[in-house]
């Protein structure tokens, strides 16, 4: 299991730090998340923590 947590504090950590993320950050970011929201969908686990993280990479300037 990744620590999705930590993923999502070192982006906004780096965005802090510099005013914005890359993109390619936010994109791989997004996708891993979205992969892990869809397995966790076909395996009936929960997913609105995940979802939560989610919503904070969206939110992250580019």
């Amino acid at each position: 299991m990744k620590d999705w947590s930590r993923k999502v504090i070192d982006a906004l950590k780096y965005q802090v730090s510099f005013g914005s993320v890359p993109s390619d950050m936010k994109s791989s970011l997004l996708l891993e998340l979205g992969k892990e929201i869809d397995r966790r969908k076909v395996y009936n686990e929960p997913t609105q923590e995940i979802e939560a993280l989610y919503q904070d990479v969206l939110s992250l300037n580019v």
